[in-house]
């Protein structure tokens, strides 16, 4: 190979991220050759030399102490083209770093420096933390034979051996490189394989077939792995032999029956790590468990209690379970890799512990980590300073999800579920809270009303928000059609969703859902589905529809709730969509931004945090507000929806935006050390 640059790539895994790599130029794909060879073959003592040595190479960086063991003379100094460390557990990829190309290396120095790359350097998943080194398994895989793909288009197909090859692409646009043994353990052909590793890249699926500036190159490895000294629970064991077990031991212990002492080894094997079962009815009570040295079975019985503890508390009958989560390979978080290293634990279980106080959050297409922050009032600083003391601590949980053979009721109507904790329960209270706020102000005529395009309102308790949701209506006229867009509280359901209710029922009044609106805003938004479960024990909609239905009696809404990725990128499909329906749609709907401002800091330092994200928000870019708020560690929990909202309204016309009203909840409690902020926003 000509090129001397020596690249670092992350290609472990099959696809979403992009490599990077040390010193200038680009891959040399078309000139790959390397002369001399480099040493792949090593004896099997060999072999279990470099294994021992990168196994205590990762345990000295995870743990930060100095490196004792070296390798032996013959190893440190083999030639070599390229290397690859990959740490994993069952079923996760806990790192995967490399160092590829150039004139040949000893194999000792690039080694060295991949496994501090993989121990502590890989940007796209949580810290390797002390605790799980026991668990990890790793590989180490030796790159030869690198060779430039002459073939173009759909004869490229035909140049890739499927188990012998791994792949590089390199394009103006994106690099990417995949090891062999991610496409045999996938299942992919040939072709599939060359998609994946387009889409590695970042780039589209086909960019190898049709773009001739894709350069690629095939290579080969020599794959050594070593095995977890540990083992964890085993999930296919456990899916085979003791699934359905659990399950009717499950439902014998709600009903309050006697189970059979012969339960199988799968439910009663204790493990050291911890684990957690989580218990879910069908009106969403829910219970979990969580704890080590214990059995499923055990975990089982202990949830099973807290369940019934609750149909006791709140006076109901007991229900069947409606699905069951295991959680299991747990991982600590460390607080300085949020947000960045935890982007793909959207499908995991975050348990956070606080002093004697603990919650879980379960995965649902949201960022679970902020909240189960949010769970115990903290923010991201409140995490790095008591976790450093060792008072708060994030655990996460990967999810192994089934459900019951009971099958749900599903209703046309949504019941309220926040009557009486967010706002009056009885329906005279409720108007006449409403009627209240809205003369306090002014609001209760509509003279002062005018057409808006969008306005943005907070949705805690009315006691905190109600004046500033009662002061920014007074500013709008309301038409018969409301859009309302809020951030994704709850572990229920999918991250995108639409209400699939006929009616929103609110104490003493039935709000229609417009469901031609909800089919042709599903139909436009790629991604949004339409489904009860992630709305029914959300507060964003329910908390501003009284307000809403109180000025406008007609009104006719479609609640949507956002969760998901905190990326830019993840907001351009429901913006494109919202633009796309309120261009067809006349009179337009009016879009309802539900969102809080910053959580749990001093009232001045909230106050400051907030006129921030304000200010930047009232600039009309909604780049410059996604920006500021990630920037500032700003915890406004409806930023997807304000961002999308403005993007889609941006597409038509400049935004107009006017703040109406700031307050924060001291200005209620009395309390300015840990507060919540509220604004309405009026978007013309």
């Amino acid at each position: 190979m000509t090129d001397p640059t020596l690249h670092r790539s992350d290609g472990g895994e099959p696809a979403g991220a992009v490599s990077d790599r040390d010193g200038p130029g680009r891959p040399g794909v078309r000139e790959a050759a390397a002369s001399p060879e480099p040493q792949t073959q090593f004896n099997d003592e060999q072999v279990g030399s470099m294994l021992a040595y990168v196994r205590s190479a990762v345990e000295s960086a995870v743990r930060g102490e100095p490196l004792e063991a070296c390798l032996p003379p013959a190893i440190d100094r083999a030639p070599a083209f390229g290397v690859f460390v990959t740490l994993r557990r069952p079923t996760l990829l806990r790192a995967c770093r490399g160092r590829w190309g150039g004139p040949l290396t000893p194999l000792g120095s690039l080694l060295a420096q991949v496994v501090r790359d993989a121990a502590t350097l890989d940007p796209r998943f949580p810290s390797v933390t002390p605790e799980e080194l026991p668990y990890l398994a790793i590989d180490i895989s030796l790159m030869f034979d690198p060779a430039p793909v002459g073939a173009v288009g759909e004869d490229r197909i035909g140049a890739i051996v499927v188990g012998t090859h791994g792949l590089v692409i390199d394009h103006p646009r994106g690099k990417g490189l995949l090891l062999p043994h991610v496409a045999t353990e996938a299942g992919w052909d040939a072709k599939t394989f060359l998609d994946q590793l387009a889409v590695k890249a970042g780039l589209p699926a086909d960019t190898w077939r049709r773009d001739p500036t894709a350069r690629l190159m095939t290579f080969q490895t020599r794959l050594f792995t070593s095995e977890a000294p540990d083992a964890e629970l085993d999930i296919q064991h456990l899916q085979s032999a003791g699934l359905h077990r659990l399950v009717a031991v499950i439902n014998l212990m709600l009903e309050d029956r006697a189970i059979d002492d012969q339960v199988g080894e799968a439910l009663t094997t204790c493990y050291e790590q911890e684990l957690g079962v989580h218990l879910e009815t069908g009106s969403g009570m829910s219970a979990t468990a969580v704890a080590p040295g214990r059995s499923l079975l055990d975990l089982a019985m202990a949830a099973v209690r807290s369940l019934r503890e609750l149909f006791t508390k709140h006076e109901v009958s007991p229900e069947p379970v409606k699905r069951i989560g295991l959680l299991w390979q747990p991982v600590c978080l460390v607080a300085g890799d949020y947000p960045s290293r935890h982007g793909l634990l959207s499908a995991s279980a975050v348990r956070i512990r606080r002093e004697d106080n603990w919650g879980v959050m379960m995965p649902g297409g949201f960022d679970p980590v902020g909240g189960a922050l949010e769970m115990m009032q903290m923010n991201r600083r409140d995490w790095q300073e008591l976790g450093g003391r060792g008072q708060a601590q994030l655990t996460a949980f990967s999810v192994l999800n089934f459900e019951s053979r009971q099958k749900p009721v599903v209703l046309d109507t949504r019941p309220p579920s926040r009557a009486g904790q967010f706002y009056p329960a009885d329906p005279g209270e409720m108007n006449n809270a409403i009627d209240r706020y809205l003369a306090a102000v002014g609001g209760k005529g509509k003279q002062r009303r005018e057409a808006c395009r969008a306005v943005m309102l907070p949705h805690a308790g009315w006691v905190y928000c109600g004046e500033t949701i009662a002061k920014t209506l007074a500013r709008v006229a309301v038409p018969e059609t409301v859009i309302v867009i809020g951030p994704k509280h709850t572990a229920h359901g999918p991250g995108w969703s639409v209400a699939s209710h006929d009616r929103w029922d609110i104490p003493g009044a039935s709000i229609p859902i417009d469901t031609g609106l909800v089919r042709r805003l599903r139909a436009l938004t790629s991604g949004l589905e339409c489904e009860p479960d992630a709305h029914r024990l959300e507060h964003g909609c329910e908390v501003l529809l009284p307000f809403l239905q109180r000025v406008s009696p007609r009104l006719r809404a479609v609640p949507v709730v956002m969760g998901g990725a905190l990326s830019y990128e993840a907001t351009a499909e429901m913006a494109q969509g919202l633009a796309a329906l309120i261009s067809q749609v006349d009179p337009a709907p009016l879009l309802v931004i539900s969102s809080d401002m910053n959580h749990f800091a001093s009232e001045p330092e909230n106050r400051r945090l907030d006129h921030i994200a304000l200010d930047a928000m009232l600039s009309g870019s909604a780049s410059m507000l996604f920006d500021t708020c990630n920037d500032h560690d700003i915890s406004m929990c409806g930023l997807l929806p304000a961002v999308a909202v403005m993007r889609a309204l941006a597409a038509t016309k400049p935004l107009d935006l006017e703040l109406v009203d700031y307050s924060n909840s001291a200005q209620a409690t009395g309390d300015t050390s840990r507060v919540v902020g509220y604004a309405g926003v009026v978007i013309k």
